[in-house]
């Protein structure tokens, strides 16, 4: 009997310390991330901080400065205006008319062979 009682506070214990190790770091990971409930609350997008990133990093092979596939360089926001062989990249009124997110939007862009913009790159280009 007092072998069972022993046995059965060692187990609530490991339960207890479990529990506490999985739940801290999460608890600890929300509390870092900010969420947010609607657009009006979310920081706007800039080309510096948020587009030009994810232009170099995910195009910037086949259009920047050194290399410009199609007459087109993304490395500035002046080079994106310009645009390349095909027109303009950017068209502010409408983000469905414009080339670069046409490009992106029907799979074209980046070529067959490299990874597509994940989801949270081509929400964020399209909400810029």
């Amino acid at each position: 009997m007092r072998y069972q009682r022993l046995l059965t506070h060692q187990l609530a214990t490991c339960v207890v310390v479990f529990a506490i190790m999985c739940g801290l770091p999460a608890a600890a990971f929300g509390a870092a991330c900010t969420t947010f409930t609607s657009e009006e609350e979310a920081p706007a997008a800039t080309f510096e901080s948020h587009i030009r990133p994810i232009l170099s990093s995910r195009c910037g092979k086949c259009h920047s400065e050194t290399v410009q596939k199609g007459e087109l360089n993304l490395a500035t926001m002046s080079d994106l205006r310009r645009g390349g062989e095909s027109g303009e990249s950017l068209i502010a009124e409408t983000v469905g008319d414009s080339l670069l997110w046409i490009m992106i939007e029907s799979g074209s862009m980046p070529p067959e062979g490299e990874p597509p913009l994940a989801n949270d790159e081509r929400l964020l280009i399209q909400q810029w």
